[in-house]
């Protein structure tokens, strides 16, 4: 029974559960006699009939969406719903449903109890026994979109790290000929409708991020190489503090931004920079205490390019660039000085804040643009990485080769996230669908994929911090809420089952003697070569 619908009645009256139990009751409570239930059922019809458009459009269209999701006879539309509700409750016999029951209110002014158990949870619970029968999937719940964001791309997702509620979303394109202006929406989990922020641009919004230190600040990079920071706090449309005319902005995109927490001088003091990498092969750091002050932390050199079996720079390749565009990076999960960086040309690499001359490792499997890189939540020496050439990697930081590769299908990985509650579990998108895995139950195909109907291309994908939910956005503008229902309860220890995992993988992948001799010459010659470049 809704909220709202107390106890009318002097004292308890309880009747058994034939259909016509409310009808009874409100005729005892208004006639003093259980048998005018059939009078009571037509002044409910006569009201409903006569006031439609005010049950159907209620004010915050809550009231209708229970009524829908309640009613045995859910049909596409709100309206055909309550068409096939009014015509039922004219028999005998029959449930009252949620609007039957405001018309009851309204009419006779009394205040309803139901005394028996709830039908709709009876209904959520066959259901979801024949969901449970079906294994892992994806319920979607809802969509964060307004008449700002229609036909944006969606470009980044960040949660706020004081207030698990509070979701900002970065809307901008990625290429270059299609270029828009671009938008921020703070968006507040329980309010679908419009966003509680919103921050207009210029150029599009392709990264953001919210502060640790400072939960209001929300930095966010732009298309042209700018960073802003806002303060969420405030309504205000304009950034309190932005690089857009200092002479260290980027020139080329920024990728990802984020808040590093980092020592400050000798002791346990420590202070929180930004962290940025761009198209433009800088990795920077940027205090925001001295008016934006920065400087690069790493300048991402271009590997020799493989022809032949050798390590060669093409000709003229060094004086038209000599660096690699950034394209995302992750700090190690326990050392803030260590992270690692993926690139346009494919190569991952593992990088000191303490050393911006040399990589301290490179890792060689992607060939085509890393999109997303992240740590695992669990297990610090592991990572999982995405690119254009369709597939996902895991790594260990120790190992140059990947130790899994996932193909599933033929099209970009545009985005991954680790699981915050299972350590084998993370979801990936592409452009035509959700995927989930868990590396605990198959390496080799998702539990679920779920292809979204509208035709939109999916691009970002994160799990929410307090909720077994997975957040998906599009280019179409929507970011859509999913439930993950039905997935095996997480490990009891989580760091050993995705070990586990690893070590089977790696058992499988042992080399023979001579390729195994192979590969450490090979190894030797890169390093050679690398030291001499």
């Amino acid at each position: 029974m809704p909220e709202g619908f107390g106890c009318g009645l002097l004292y308890p009256v309880l009747i058994k559960r034939d259909s016509n139990c409310v009808p009874r009751a409100l005729s005892l409570a208004v006639f003093g006699t259980k048998n005018c239930h059939l009078e009571v059922r037509c002044r409910i019809v006569l009201e409903l009939a006569e006031h439609v458009q005010e049950y159907v459009n209620s004010s915050d269209g809550t009231t209708s969406q229970v009524a829908c999701e309640t009613s045995n006879h859910y049909c596409d539309t709100v309206y055909d719903t309550f068409i096939q509700e009014f015509l039922e409750v004219k028999s005998l016999g029959t449930f009252m449903g949620v609007w039957q029951l405001m018309a009851a209110v309204n009419v006779f002014g009394a205040k309803v109890t139901s005394v028996y158990p709830d039908k709709a949870a009876e209904i959520e619970k066959l259901s979801s026994v024949a969901v449970q029968d079906m294994g892992p999937n994806l319920d979607r719940l809802w969509s964060y979109n307004c008449n700002l964001t229609r036909g944006k791309n969606v470009s980044c997702i960040a949660w706020n790290k004081s207030n698990p509620d509070l979701l900002a979303v970065g809307y901008g394109q990625f290429e270059f000929t299609n270029q828009k202006s671009g938008l921020v929406c703070c968006w507040c989990i329980k309010n679908p409708e419009y966003p509680e922020r919103v921050f207009l641009s210029k150029q599009g919004v392709t990264a953001l991020d919210f502060s640790t230190a400072n939960a209001n600040l929300l930095a966010v990079g732009f298309y042209d190489g700018g960073i802003a920071v806002y303060n969420v706090r405030k309504s205000v449309d304009e950034p309190v503090l932005d690089n857009f005319t200092t002479p260290g902005k980027n020139l080329a995109p920024i990728w990802q931004l984020r808040w590093i927490e980092k020592e400050r001088g000798s002791g346990d003091e420590r202070t929180e920079v930004l962290i940025s990498i761009s198209t433009d092969g800088r990795v920077t750091q940027w205090s925001i205490r001295k008016g934006f002050e920065s400087y690069d932390v790493m300048k991402l050199k271009k590997m020799p390019t493989r022809m032949g079996g050798r390590s060669r720079e093409k000709k003229g390749e060094a004086f038209i660039s000599r660096y690699a565009g950034g394209m995302c990076f992750d700090f190690h999960n326990k050392d803030a000085n260590i992270y690692i960086a993926g690139t346009e040309e494919g190569y991952i690499h593992k990088c000191s804040c303490s050393h911006n001359e040399q990589y301290l490792e490179s890792y060689n499997g992607h060939v085509s643009p890393v999109y997303s890189i992240q740590w695992s939540p669990f297990v610090p020496d592991i990572f999982l990485s995405c690119s254009a050439d369709w597939t996902i990697k895991l790594w260990h930081q120790d190992k140059t080769k990947h130790i899994l590769s996932f193909y599933s299908t033929t099209r970009a990985v545009n985005d991954i996230c680790w699981s915050p509650w299972s350590s084998t579990v993370f979801a990936s998108v592409n452009e035509g669908a959700v995927e989930v895995w868990d590396l605990a139950q198959s390496t080799l195909d998702a539990v679920y994929t779920l292809a979204p109907t509208s035709g939109a291309r999916q691009t970002t994908v994160s799990f929410s911090k307090n909720s077994h939910c997975l957040l998906v956005g599009d280019n179409e503008g929507q970011v859509t809420v999913y439930e993950l229902r039905c997935m095996p309860p997480p490990p009891a220890d989580q760091a050993a089952a995705l070990k586990k995992v690893i070590e089977a993988s790696l058992a499988s992948q042992l080399p023979g003697p001579k390729e195994s001799t192979e590969n450490i010459q090979e190894d030797e010659e890169e390093d050679a070569q690398a030291t001499d470049s």
